[in-house]
């Protein structure tokens, strides 16, 4: 019954082929315009940027309605390339026949992107050290993400639309599982705390956990891991959500590196007389360091020291290891000339 909000059984009703026949639409405004509404159904075939095309996602499902060019709207695969052209010189000074391989189109990855995808990929995040490094990189970010309607309030993707689109990949940490429907606490109030604390309570503190042992905690705890953001962040959903809310999910520290997590201060552990005699040392600075990484982005759209200020020049000391905390500022400038 539910799929009546979505145009009921009138939704398959007309075929594509019938509703956008070529000599009907053009001498019909009204078939036009249904024909029109029809093909903007599957809307996301039609996009011209690759990040909101589902053409490369689901081809044979946008094929089905190429009848839409009769409208303007024409499904089709949308590729960023970077083009080389190579010229060869053959023996003689004659130049080698162009076969084509010499400009074949390179897919544009940004460094950034690359390392995104890389910390909350589908496999890293099938275990503890993939999920702490995805956290590390979103966890002010999570506020563009929330991962149920209790969250709705911290929902920060109006503010920051260029900054969450940039971390859109943040979704995977929080909605990586069908949701799990946590159980009442009407008759026991302790009930989530100890399916959770069960889930998530690992051998050895997680060095020998399972993958299907990390799998079903991640399961339990993702729409929480807002609750461990620094609450001094937007991105913390404490004040949302409640404590004890957040209190019955505590067992999920365990992903993102447990009671550990917090123990070393950054400025003594990046004390700048023992960093630069102590190479172990310099690594475990720049490892803390970079549990903030966005704070070091020198790219605004990357960068969240504009949006947790506070929270990032607590990381000063990171200059240590060529990490600096700073804003950044796009301007444009704009030069007027006027003759007399």
């Amino acid at each position: 019954a539910c799929k009546v909000l979505i145009g009921g059984e009138e939704r398959d009703s007309d075929s594509i082929d019938d509703l956008c026949n070529n000599a009907e639409v053009e001498k019909n405004e009204a078939r036009f315009t249904k024909c029109q509404d029809k093909c903007l159904s599957r809307s996301c075939c039609f996009e011209e940027q690759q990040a909101y095309s589902c053409y490369h996602m689901e081809e044979e499902w946008c094929n089905e309605y190429e009848a839409c060019e009769v409208v303007g709207l024409e499904a089709r695969n949308i590729v960023t390339t970077t083009t080389t052209t190579t010229s060869t010189t053959a023996a003689g000074g004659q130049k080698a026949p162009n076969t084509g391989l010499e400009n074949k189109p390179t897919p544009h990855f940004t460094d950034f992107e690359a390392a995104m995808e890389a910390a909350c990929g589908g496999d890293s995040l099938k275990t503890l050290e993939g999920i702490e490094q995805c956290y590390n990189k979103c966890q002010a970010h999570l506020c563009c993400v929330p991962a149920d309607a209790l969250e709705a309030d911290f929902d920060c993707s109006d503010t920051y639309p260029e900054e969450c689109n940039s971390y859109y990949v943040c979704e995977n940490l929080v909605g990586q599982y069908d949701l799990w429907k946590p159980p009442s606490t009407e008759f026991d109030p302790y009930a989530i705390k100890i399916l959770v604390d069960e889930a998530c309570t690992f051998p050895s503190g997680g060095a020998s956990a399972t993958e299907q042992q990390v799998a079903k905690c991640h399961q339990i705890c993702e729409a929480r891991m807002c609750c461990f953001a620094h609450p001094t962040l937007g991105s913390s959903c404490v004040d949302v959500l409640g404590e004890k809310e957040c209190e019955d999910y505590s067992a999920c520290k365990v992903l993102i590196g447990g009671e550990e997590r917090d123990s070393d201060s950054i400025d003594d552990l990046c004390n700048n007389a023992e960093v630069e005699k102590n190479e172990a040392r310099f690594t475990k600075c720049q490892d803390k360091c970079l549990s903030r990484s966005c704070c070091f982005e020198e790219q605004q759209a990357y960068s969240c020291y504009h949006m947790e200020e506070e929270w990032c020049n607590e990381y000063e000391a990171c200059e240590v290891v060529g990490l600096e905390a700073r804003n950044i500022v796009t301007t444009t400038t704009t030069t007027t000339s006027t003759t007399a």
